[in-house]
C-alpha cells in the first residue's frame, strides 16, 4: 500500500477495527508492508490525524492444495500411486478426499476412470465446520479393473467462483489374479450370455453368471469340461423385470475343482436390456 502527498509524519493503516501499523512518510510519500494476511475479507483505510482514506476491500482466499485422493485400504506404491487386492476386501470401494484447505460450501465430485468407462460420483458439499469427505465406488467398478488400473481424481467448486478446479490424480492398481478374465458376450436378442474358455482354464474349471439391474439374477455353476465356451440362458422373468433398463453382467470362475478362491470377470454393460 503506497501513497503520496501528505504533510504528517506517519500514516496509520487500519484493517476494519485493527491498526496494522504506522507507515513513515519520506519526501511526501509513504509505503507500508504488513505481515501475511489471514484468509477472508479485509477492509483497509489509511488514517492521518482525523482524515481517513476511502476504504479498499480485499478478499484473501485460503490456500488450496488439491492433492491426490486416497483409496481406502490401498497401499502406497509410488508418489501418486496405490495398490489394492480386491479379494482381500470384496466390498464397495471408498475414495477419501484429503484436507485440501476445505471451506464450508465447497462442492466436490469424484471421477473414476476405469478400464473402459468413466464414472462421476454424486456432488457433496463441505459442511460447517468442514469434515473430511468420502465417496463410494461400486465394487463392480473395482472388479472391472482387476489386473488393470483406475485413475481417480476430484473436482472442486468454491462459490462465488464459477470455475472448476481439478485435483492431482491417483493411479490405483487393482490386484487379484494375474490374467484378464474377459467379459461375457450377449446374444442379439439379449436372452443368452456366453463365457469363453481361456488358456489358464482346465476341464474342471467352472463358471457362474450374475446379472445386476433393479434386481439380481444368478445362474447355476457349470463346468467347462472340453467346451470352448458355455451358454447361459437369461431367466425370462428377470428379463421382464429389467426390460429396457441398464444392467450389468459378470461371471465368476473357480479355476480348479476344490478351490476356495473364486475369480471375477470384467463387466459387460448393457445400456438397455
Amino acid at each position: 500500500m503506497e501513497k503520496e502527498n501528505t504533510t504528517a509524519t506517519g500514516v496509520q493503516i487500519w484493517d476494519k477495527g485493527t491498526c496494522l501499523g504506522v507507515a513513515e512518510i519520506k519526501d511526501g510519500k509513504w509505503k507500508f508492508t504488513g505481515s501475511e494476511l489471514s484468509p477472508g475479507e479485509h477492509i483497509f483505510r489509511a488514517v492521518v490525524s482525523t482524515i481517513q482514506s476511502s476504504p479498499r476491500t480485499v478478499n484473501i482466499e485460503a490456500a488450496v492444495d488439491l492433492k491426490a485422493p486416497h483409496f481406502r485400504n490401498a497401499d502406497s506404491i509410488a508418489p501418486g500411486a496405490e495398490a489394492i487386492n480386491y479379494y482381500n476386501h470384496q466390498t464397495d470401494g471408498v475414495v477419501e478426499i484429503p484436507d485440501y484447505g476445505m471451506q464450508p460450501g465447497d462442492t466436490v465430485r469424484v471421477s473414476w476412470k476405469g478400464r473402459n468407462i468413466t464414472y462421476h460420483s454424486e456432488i457433496q458439499t463441505v459442511a460447517d465446520p468442514p469434515t473430511r469427505l468420502a465417496f463410494k465406488i461400486s465394487k463392480y467398478e473395482v472388479i472391472d479393473c482387476i489386473n488393470n488400473s483406475a485413475v481417480i481424481s476430484y473436482t472442486l467448486k468454491r462459490p462465488p467462483d464459477p470455475n472448476t478446479r481439478e485435483s492431482s490424480a491417483l493411479r490405483l492398481k487393482v490386484d487379484g489374479h494375474d490374467f484378464d478374465l474377459g467379459p461375457l458376450t450377449i446374444s442379439s436378442h439379449h436372452d443368452n450370455l456366453r463365457a469363453y474358455k481361456q488358456e489358464q482354464f482346465n476341464s474342471s474349471s467352472t463358471a457362474r453368471v450374475r446379472g445386476v439391474g433393479t434386481t439380481t439374477w444368478e445362474s447355476e455353476s457349470v463346468p467347462f469340461n472340453q467346451d470352448e465356451y458355455l451358454n447361459f440362458p437369461i431367466d425370462p422373468n428377470w428379463i421382464e423385470v429389467n426390460k429396457e433398463k441398464p444392467v450389468i453382467f459378470n461371471w465368476s470362475l473357480r479355476l480348479n475343482k476344490g478351490d476356495t478362491d473364486i475369480y471375477f470377470s470384467q463387466i459387460l454393460r448393457i445400456g438397455e436390456l
